[in-house]
């Protein structure tokens, strides 16, 4: 933290505030905000151009509840960006700062503005699902079992969000939102399971093992393409330690159609497998990867029940949202016949 004040809003995004961030004279900023509806950690975004370049600010809620809510997040984020990002396929940080006491936090990082993105709805095309999983097998390998995570938290995200409070009220949320889904038994099997030992599975998938710096909500939203293809990692509110296949999986279910997933899975766990062996990492097997690949169904699965109940989805654009992740993530479940047998830990 800084002594320079956290903006609160544009209002705050002053020349005079990014010239003595930067460390550099900036004579005039034009800012824009970028996007009208807010993340799931609430934040704003806004573009700011100046002589001779532009950059994209990421301010923490204007509403004091939201800040307070997750001021945890935000400070993981800005804690990401200026201790773990470098080197990673991720979005240049010029300055970042939080503040403990009012949840206040900002970033300035490079603007990415001509960068593609893709509609989640929409879904990823094979091509770009490959950018993505070379993406997170350079993430992964450059911080496999590294000393470090033994300062990063992950089973600790239970501190914030927890399944077992919103799931009891998950069923009457899917209907009241989307009224013609019903929901499979193998899923309440599942999601009653979760909700239960939801604890001792994060501690296994997130303490034990092989671990590394993840992502943790490495949904569409949240990946741009560069001009030449390869994949950017955006909004690591979340980031924390893990088992790799908790990005794939949460990634694959999530973004991918599941027409397309069936046809290429497999394929895709075995390029990140590989591409993981390739940048030095060892002691891992393709059959752990898969076995931990569906485990991680519990990355889908988790946050699907916590932003569904707990987050406002009244808006067309994200009623369409809550419709596609649920139907994907209700397709991995049924494709791979997933049950609570999945999280028998006892032969690791």
């Amino acid at each position: 933290m800084t002594d320079l004040a956290i903006p609160e809003g544009p209002e705050g995004l002053s020349a005079d505030w990014l010239a003595a961030a930067l460390g550099e004279a900036v004579a005039s900023v034009e800012v824009t905000r970028i996007g009208q509806e807010e993340g799931f950690t609430g934040g704003g975004l806004y573009r700011l151009v100046m002589p001779g370049r532009s950059l994209v600010a990421k301010v923490s809620p204007t509403d004091p509840d939201m800040r307070a809510r997750f001021a945890i997040a935000n400070a993981r984020e800005v804690t990401f960006y200026t201790d773990w990002s470098e080197g990673l396929p991720v979005p240049v940080a010029h300055y970042g700062d939080f503040d403990a006491a009012s949840g206040a936090s900002v970033l300035l990082l490079d603007d990415l503005g001509d960068a593609r993105s893709v509609p989640f709805v929409e879904g990823l095309w094979p091509r770009d699902v490959a950018s993505v999983v070379a993406a997170f097998a350079k993430v992964h390998a450059a911080w496999w079992n590294a000393p470090a995570l033994e300062t990063l938290s992950g089973a600790a995200i239970l501190d914030e969000f927890t399944m077992s409070g919103p799931w009891p009220d998950y069923v009457a949320s899917v209907a009241k939102l989307l009224p013609d889904v019903v929901i499979p038994p193998e899923f309440i099997a599942l999601g009653d399971y979760a909700a239960e030992h939801s604890a001792e599975i994060l501690q296994h998938m997130k303490e034990q093992g092989p671990l590394t710096v993840l992502h943790r909500d490495p949904q569409l939203d949240n990946i741009l393409f560069a001009e030449d293809g390869a994949a950017l990692l955006i909004d690591w509110q979340v980031f924390g330690k893990g088992r790799g296949t908790w990005d794939l999986a949460y990634f694959l279910i999530s973004s991918v159609p599941s027409v397309r997933r069936r046809k290429h899975e497999r394929t895709w766990v075995e390029a990140y497998h590989t591409a993981l062996t390739e940048q030095g990492v060892t002691g891992y097997s393709l059959e752990d990867c898969w076995r931990d690949y569906l485990r991680s169904v519990l990355a889908k699965l988790f946050l699907t029940v916590v932003v569904t109940v707990e987050l406002d989805n009244s808006t067309p654009h994200k009623r369409a949202y809550r419709r596609a992740d649920l139907a994907r993530l209700m397709a991995f479940i049924k494709d791979h016949q997933l049950t609570p047998a999945i999280w028998d830990f006892s032969h690791d």
